[in-house]
Parts: C-alpha cells; structure tokens; sequence
C-alpha cells in the first residue's frame, strides 16, 4: 500500500485490470502518490507484445473525470499510431 486509496483487495484489482484493457489505457487516482492523478497507456509490438508506455501525471485538482478521459483517448491513440510504426 502506497496511499489510502491503493487498490489492495484481490477482486477489486481483478475488475481495475479488467476495466484498464476495455477502456485501453489505466487511471492511477491516488493510488502511488496522494493528490496525483495519472494516465497510461501500453505501446505494444504485435502481438501482445508491451514494450513501453506513455503517461502523464496531473495535480488531483486539475484532473477531474472529463479530463481524464480526454488524456487517457488522447494517450490511447498516441500509443496505437506509434505502436504501428514499431
């Protein structure tokens, strides 16, 4: 545990996977640093090969959900236009 709100329960980190690879990148929300919110997303040599990633990081305070979700599409198309250049 780095934080309160690090994910510890089994079940729940089962589902944050499971969400992550439908949505297609993941959301840190203070779960590693207390009132950091980050985005990630994989870049990935097919198949189903991760060789990288690219994030971002945002003070809580500025990265409210709608904004999250903006980055993270953002990030998410980035990794798949350089994902096929690789």
């Amino acid at each position: 545990r780095f934080t309160a709100k690090t994910i510890t329960d089994p079940l729940k980190l089962k589902k944050e996977l499971y969400e992550i690879r439908e949505r297609g990148y993941a959301i840190d929300s203070g779960e590693s640093e207390t009132d950091i919110r980050c985005v990630a997303a994989a870049l990935i040599r097919k198949p189903d090969r991760v060789i990288g990633s690219i994030s971002i990081s945002i003070p809580e305070y500025r990265a409210d959900s709608k904004r999250i979700n903006k980055w993270g599409k953002l990030i998410k198309d980035t990794c798949e236009s350089a994902s096929n250049l690789i």
